[in-house]
Protein backbone atom coordinates (compact mmCIF):
# COMPACT_ATOMS: atom_id res chain seq x y z
CA UNK A 1 0.00 0.00 0.00
CA UNK A 2 2.85 2.44 0.63
CA UNK A 3 5.00 1.60 -2.25
CA UNK A 4 1.36 2.47 -4.05
CA UNK A 5 1.21 5.60 -2.34
CA UNK A 6 5.06 6.35 -3.21
CA UNK A 7 4.00 5.39 -6.90
CA UNK A 8 7.33 2.67 -6.63
CA UNK A 9 4.91 -0.17 -8.03
CA UNK A 10 1.67 0.08 -10.29
CA UNK A 11 -1.51 -0.69 -8.80
CA UNK A 12 -3.18 -3.83 -10.76
CA UNK A 13 -6.79 -2.58 -10.51
CA UNK A 14 -8.63 0.74 -9.45
CA UNK A 15 -6.52 3.64 -8.74
CA UNK A 16 -4.50 5.96 -5.78
CA UNK A 17 -5.99 9.37 -5.38
CA UNK A 18 -4.45 12.34 -3.07
CA UNK A 19 -6.52 15.15 -2.43
CA UNK A 20 -8.58 13.96 -5.28
CA UNK A 21 -5.55 13.84 -7.88
CA UNK A 22 -4.95 10.54 -9.30
CA UNK A 23 -1.25 9.98 -8.30
CA UNK A 24 -0.77 8.03 -12.03
CA UNK A 25 -0.79 11.95 -13.31
CA UNK A 26 2.06 12.92 -11.00
CA UNK A 27 5.78 12.12 -11.91
CA UNK A 28 7.24 9.56 -9.02
CA UNK A 29 9.82 11.76 -7.69
CA UNK A 30 7.14 15.20 -7.45
CA UNK A 31 5.38 12.83 -5.08
CA UNK A 32 7.50 11.64 -3.28
CA UNK A 33 9.15 15.30 -2.21
CA UNK A 34 6.07 15.67 -0.90
CA UNK A 35 5.88 12.98 1.43
CA UNK A 36 6.85 12.45 4.69
CA UNK A 37 8.60 8.71 5.54
CA UNK A 38 9.49 7.20 8.36
CA UNK A 39 10.26 3.02 7.50
CA UNK A 40 11.08 0.40 10.46
CA UNK A 41 14.89 0.95 10.36
CA UNK A 42 16.00 3.95 10.32
CA UNK A 43 17.70 5.93 7.62
CA UNK A 44 20.94 7.42 8.51
CA UNK A 45 22.85 9.38 5.72
CA UNK A 46 26.25 9.66 5.66
CA UNK A 47 27.23 13.28 6.74
CA UNK A 48 26.74 15.98 9.50
CA UNK A 49 23.59 15.89 12.36
CA UNK A 50 22.36 18.66 9.83
CA UNK A 51 22.61 16.81 6.74
CA UNK A 52 20.72 14.05 8.20
CA UNK A 53 17.79 16.53 9.71
CA UNK A 54 17.91 18.41 6.38
CA UNK A 55 19.38 16.93 3.58
CA UNK A 56 17.56 18.91 0.90
CA UNK A 57 19.24 22.32 2.74
CA UNK A 58 16.08 24.20 3.48
CA UNK A 59 15.37 24.47 6.63
CA UNK A 60 16.81 27.25 8.90
CA UNK A 61 18.47 26.53 11.74
CA UNK A 62 16.55 27.28 14.06
CA UNK A 63 13.58 24.86 13.24
CA UNK A 64 15.73 22.16 13.12
CA UNK A 65 17.02 22.79 16.77
CA UNK A 66 13.47 23.07 17.39
CA UNK A 67 12.58 19.60 16.03
CA UNK A 68 15.57 18.51 17.64
CA UNK A 69 14.30 19.40 21.03
CA UNK A 70 11.03 18.63 20.68
CA UNK A 71 11.97 14.92 20.38
CA UNK A 72 14.42 15.28 23.44
CA UNK A 73 17.75 14.37 21.21
CA UNK A 74 19.06 18.20 21.41
CA UNK A 75 20.84 17.59 24.73
CA UNK A 76 23.03 14.99 22.46
CA UNK A 77 23.73 16.55 19.18
CA UNK A 78 24.95 19.35 21.81
CA UNK A 79 27.25 17.37 23.85
CA UNK A 80 28.59 15.80 20.44
CA UNK A 81 29.51 19.27 18.97
CA UNK A 82 26.07 20.07 17.25
CA UNK A 83 24.65 20.01 14.14
CA UNK A 84 27.87 20.48 11.83
CA UNK A 85 29.32 17.38 13.80
CA UNK A 86 29.27 14.05 11.80
CA UNK A 87 27.08 11.85 13.01
CA UNK A 88 28.13 8.63 14.51
CA UNK A 89 25.45 6.07 13.97
CA UNK A 90 27.02 3.41 16.09
CA UNK A 91 26.66 5.96 19.04
CA UNK A 92 23.14 6.24 19.12
CA UNK A 93 20.76 3.47 20.19
CA UNK A 94 17.63 2.17 17.77
CA UNK A 95 15.09 4.40 19.62
CA UNK A 96 17.33 7.91 19.07
CA UNK A 97 18.13 6.86 15.50
CA UNK A 98 14.27 6.37 15.04
CA UNK A 99 13.90 9.45 16.89
CA UNK A 100 16.17 11.70 14.75
CA UNK A 101 14.36 10.42 11.70
CA UNK A 102 11.08 12.08 13.20
CA UNK A 103 12.81 14.96 13.52
CA UNK A 104 13.50 15.02 9.97
CA UNK A 105 9.85 14.53 9.16
CA UNK A 106 8.96 17.46 11.24
CA UNK A 107 11.40 20.06 9.79
CA UNK A 108 10.03 18.76 6.26
CA UNK A 109 6.71 20.66 5.30
CA UNK A 110 4.68 17.71 3.87
CA UNK A 111 1.04 17.29 5.19
CA UNK A 112 1.03 13.45 4.45
CA UNK A 113 3.05 11.53 6.95
CA UNK A 114 3.88 7.75 5.87
CA UNK A 115 4.89 5.18 8.98
CA UNK A 116 5.89 1.55 7.90
CA UNK A 117 5.91 -0.21 11.53
CA UNK A 118 8.05 3.03 12.54
CA UNK A 119 7.32 2.18 16.43
CA UNK A 120 7.47 -1.45 16.09
CA UNK A 121 11.56 -1.48 17.04
CA UNK A 122 11.51 1.02 19.81
CA UNK A 123 11.15 0.55 23.57
CA UNK A 124 7.55 1.96 25.26
CA UNK A 125 8.58 4.92 26.47
CA UNK A 126 9.79 6.01 22.78
CA UNK A 127 6.86 4.72 21.14
CA UNK A 128 4.99 6.95 23.59
CA UNK A 129 6.90 10.32 23.12
CA UNK A 130 6.55 9.40 19.09
CA UNK A 131 2.78 9.13 19.67
CA UNK A 132 2.88 12.35 21.46
CA UNK A 133 4.63 14.07 18.89
CA UNK A 134 2.43 12.81 15.43
CA UNK A 135 -0.58 14.31 18.32
CA UNK A 136 0.90 17.39 18.51
CA UNK A 137 3.47 18.09 15.58
CA UNK A 138 1.31 16.38 12.74
CA UNK A 139 -2.11 16.67 14.01
CA UNK A 140 -2.98 18.26 11.01
CA UNK A 141 -1.58 16.01 8.73
CA UNK A 142 -2.95 12.97 6.86
CA UNK A 143 -0.79 9.94 8.67
CA UNK A 144 -1.04 6.76 7.68
CA UNK A 145 0.66 4.11 9.61
CA UNK A 146 1.45 0.54 8.89
CA UNK A 147 1.22 -1.63 11.95
CA UNK A 148 1.43 -4.50 14.62
CA UNK A 149 1.73 -2.96 17.84
CA UNK A 150 -1.26 -1.70 18.55
CA UNK A 151 -1.44 -0.23 21.79
CA UNK A 152 -2.01 3.46 19.72
CA UNK A 153 -4.62 2.38 17.47
CA UNK A 154 -7.44 4.12 18.56
CA UNK A 155 -5.66 7.81 18.32
CA UNK A 156 -6.26 7.12 14.76
CA UNK A 157 -9.26 8.20 12.83
CA UNK A 158 -9.64 4.69 10.92
CA UNK A 159 -8.13 1.57 10.95
CA UNK A 160 -7.78 -0.85 7.20
CA UNK A 161 -7.31 -4.51 8.39
CA UNK A 162 -5.27 -5.94 5.13
CA UNK A 163 -4.61 -9.48 4.40
CA UNK A 164 -2.18 -10.07 1.24
CA UNK A 165 -2.47 -7.16 0.26
CA UNK A 166 -6.97 -6.94 -0.01
CA UNK A 167 -8.77 -4.81 2.52
CA UNK A 168 -10.86 -6.89 5.45
CA UNK A 169 -12.62 -4.31 6.78
CA UNK A 170 -12.60 -0.53 7.05
CA UNK A 171 -13.55 1.75 9.68
CA UNK A 172 -13.06 3.78 12.74
CA UNK A 173 -11.23 1.44 15.63
CA UNK A 174 -14.01 2.16 17.91
CA UNK A 175 -16.42 0.76 15.35
CA UNK A 176 -14.25 -2.66 14.48
CA UNK A 177 -13.07 -3.31 18.59
CA UNK A 178 -17.05 -2.89 19.53
CA UNK A 179 -18.07 -5.84 16.55
CA UNK A 180 -17.25 -9.24 16.10
CA UNK A 181 -14.07 -8.42 13.49
CA UNK A 182 -11.45 -10.01 12.30
CA UNK A 183 -9.31 -6.60 14.15
CA UNK A 184 -11.24 -6.97 17.41
CA UNK A 185 -9.67 -10.44 17.36
CA UNK A 186 -6.35 -9.23 16.05
CA UNK A 187 -6.32 -6.66 18.87
CA UNK A 188 -7.18 -8.93 21.68
CA UNK A 189 -4.40 -11.34 20.46
CA UNK A 190 -1.81 -7.98 20.25
CA UNK A 191 -2.43 -6.74 23.83
CA UNK A 192 -2.63 -10.18 25.79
Amino acid sequence: MLLCLLKMITTEAGRVSINGIDNANVAGDALRLRMNVVAQDPLLLPGTVRFNIDPLGAANECDIVQALRDVRLWDIVEAQGGLEQQLDAAAWSVGQKQLLCFARAMVRSSKVLLLDEAMSSVDAETESLMQEIMDTHFKGCTVVAVMHRLDFVERYDKVALLDSGRLIEYDAPSTLLAGDTGFAALHGSATH
